[in-house]
């Protein structure tokens, strides 16, 4: 075992191309403010990470915020499970939600 070695990482730059919620299909627009229990009034994207797809924060018609990720797998396969995986070990499931 090596004590007080230096390693020096450099981390790529987040090159995840980000898309706007506005440009969501409806019927997933309409399916998270479902979830949410309220509309979306105003959403701002959110730049930078590695995985294609939406990541905006937006504002509810009942004054609440939230943060929204949204990928697909066309743009990257494996990113709609990934993001499953990692909300489930986040945020306790509703009945319904996945």
């Amino acid at each position: 075992m090596v004590k007080n070695a230096r390693m020096d990482v450099i981390a790529p730059p987040a090159t995840g191309i980000r898309h706007h919620w506005a440009g969501l299909p409806a019927t997933v627009r309409d399916a998270v403010e479902g979830i949410l229990g309220a509309w979306a009034v105003e959403a701002r994207g959110q730049s930078g990470g590695f995985s294609p797809g939406v990541a905006a924060r937006v504002r509810l018609a009942d004054g609440r915020r939230a943060f929204v990720k949204a990928v697909g797998a066309e743009a990257n396969p494996g990113s709609p499970a990934a993001r499953r995986d990692d909300t489930r070990g986040r945020f306790p499931e509703q009945p319904g939600q996945w």
